[in-house]
């Protein structure tokens, strides 16, 4: 087997774990795999929002934390690197899931965190920083 196959191999692994933590592994951190098809039926689309939101959400952060550790890669060296990219998922994706993806616990919460659209917007932008 030559170098180039080996490589090959080597990033279509890494491809395939990368996607596997970004779609299913974080999201179903917050939401297991019942909800958000199971439930009362006022709340389905809701949960359904931001379930779609946190996937949305933890893969712009794959995609920034890969472009960041091969920017590092550099400076700092691969392991370090990886390391800092690491660290560059992990922070917006602990942030989403306990500041802007507010677990619902009983259907019923649902009435007493209704946020407004400008604190969603406000939230919003503190993703963007």
């Amino acid at each position: 087997m030559d170098c180039s196959a080996q490589a090959t191999r080597t990033t279509a692994i890494l491809l395939a774990a990368a996607a596997f933590v970004t779609i299913y592994v974080v999201p179903s951190l917050k939401y297991p795999a019942n909800p958000p098809s199971v439930g009362i039926a006022e709340t389905i689309g809701y949960r359904t929002q931001l379930f779609f939101a946190m996937i949305a959400i933890t893969m712009a952060a794959m995609i920034i934390a890969v472009m960041v550790a091969k920017n590092m890669v550099a400076m700092y060296g691969p392991w370090n690197a990886t390391l800092i990219g690491g660290g560059v998922f992990g922070l917006p994706t602990i942030w989403e899931q306990g500041m802007l993806l507010q677990a619902v616990d009983k259907a019923r919460e649902r009435e007493k965190w209704k946020p407004s659209r400008p604190e969603m917007l406000r939230r919003l932008a503190w993703l963007a920083l």
